[in-house]
């Protein structure tokens, strides 16, 4: 009777750590599956802002390829065309932009812009173990 006893409880007890672990993979599954749709959609509605650093290559035409910061005006200076306020933009969007800037002096149109690094302010408030 005992010997049942100490089966069942352990029969138990290993059903329940088996419920637990199951329930935690499909936690987990979710909130990968949660973020990488979200991820989806940030990129999709990244805009550019002051402080980033944006690769513009244009495949037919490598000298006019670029690197750029974007200014605190929002703006960058191209080749052939000068100034272009870029700021709000999506890449995407850019890319139509200096598409049709670029129209006469392109032959093959293509451009492609890819944002290098990204300008992102954090701001800190309440107790902090090291201020600065």
């Amino acid at each position: 009777m005992q010997n049942t006893r100490a089966l069942t409880s352990q029969i138990t007890r290993t059903l329940a750590f088996a419920a637990l672990l199951l329930g935690l993979f499909i936690s987990v599954g979710s909130a990968q599956e949660t973020e990488s749709s979200s991820n989806a959609n940030s990129q999709k509605a990244a805009v550019l802002i002051e402080g980033d650093v944006i690769l513009i290559s244009f495949p037919a035409a490598p000298d006019l390829n670029t690197s750029q910061k974007i200014r605190r005006d929002g703006r960058i200076t191209l080749p052939l065309i000068g100034e272009v306020e870029v700021s709000g933009l999506t890449p995407t969007e850019l890319e139509t932009a200096l598409l049709a800037l670029y129209d006469k002096q392109l032959v093959t149109k293509e451009v492609s812009v890819t944002v290098t690094s990204s300008s992102w302010t954090f701001y800190v408030n309440g107790a902090v173990l090291s201020p600065g």
